[in-house]
């Protein structure tokens, strides 16, 4: 990972997403931009580069020596116009192997997934985005993957693994398999386990290949027993993939990924788009 972008609003809860991104650059010796946009009705881009500058220097930064903090590497970028379309141009322009934002009112996840110009910008957001929902106290601890097999979990599965390498991995797979039929459940499980091994494995540079998954197989509605899961394994990151459709599509099908995205209360990490 060389280059993270953090998009901010500057609300009130902004710092936990801006903590989180400045910690993961730093993990990752990654280049990071700070975008902004701003109305231009509103403080000039010298006054919000001077807020942003305060909220990095007053930043607590649990898990970050005096002396890796130093080390972090970081641009300030202040635009004004549409925050979506801004977001998108920024993307194209600074091509960030990560984008990570908050729940905050103006570029909040779900105004780029709905948004009027939602198909636009997830069709040209490639990139993985992560929601920081919560005040970050440590690394990534815990990583729960939502796994089905496609494409698209298995980027979840690599890019959750590789933005948190220490942390515990566990493995959510959904299956239509009868839940009473212990036998068909081991059949999937050992199924699941053999596919995550041989993607951890596979991986260039061979960084995952040590990494042993713990599996844990559900029957049931997608979305529901996800949700489930992540709430009684409560982990620090829930990561998903999108298929290979591009726009609101391009998302897990139907409404799982509204569904997870709007009611973990986890961070949750969506995989870059596939194809």
């Amino acid at each position: 990972m060389k280059r993270i972008l953090y998009a901010t609003d500057l609300d009130a809860h902004s710092d936990r997403a801006l903590h989180r991104a400045m910690m993961l650059s730093i993990q990752h010796d990654a280049e990071l931009l700070i975008f902004h946009v701003t109305d231009p009705r509103a403080a000039n881009a010298a006054v919000r580069i001077s807020e942003l500058e305060e909220q990095i220097q007053k930043s607590q930064l649990p898990d970050i020596s005096a002396a890796k903090r130093g080390a972090l590497r970081h641009q300030i970028k202040v635009v004004s116009g549409d925050p979506i379309s801004e977001l998108v141009a920024a993307v194209d322009s600074f091509h960030p192997d990560l984008v990570v934002m908050g729940p905050s009112r103006e570029l909040t996840p779900m105004a780029v997934f709905y948004g009027t110009t939602a198909d636009k910008a997830v069709a040209r957001i490639g990139s993985p985005i992560l929601v920081v929902k919560n005040r970050p106290y440590a690394l990534y601890g815990k990583s729960l993957v939502a796994f089905d097999h496609t494409l698209g979990s298995r980027a979840a599965l690599e890019l959750a693994a590789g933005l948190a390498p220490d942390a515990e991995l566990l493995i959510a797979s959904v299956t239509g398999a009868d839940g009473n039929c212990l036998k068909e459940l081991n059949n999937v499980n050992d199924m699941v386990s053999g596919h995550v091994t041989e993607i951890l494995k596979s991986v260039p540079d061979g960084k995952l290949r040590d990494i042993e998954p713990q599996v844990t197989i559900r029957s049931g509605i997608a979305g529901d027993e996800l949700l489930n899961c992540a709430a009684q394994i409560k982990p620090d990151l829930l990561a998903f993939g999108r298929t290979q459709k591009t726009g609101l599509k391009s998302l897990v099908p139907g409404s799982t990924a509204n569904l997870l995205l709007g009611h973990a209360a986890c961070d949750v990490l969506i995989a870059g788009r596939i194809g």
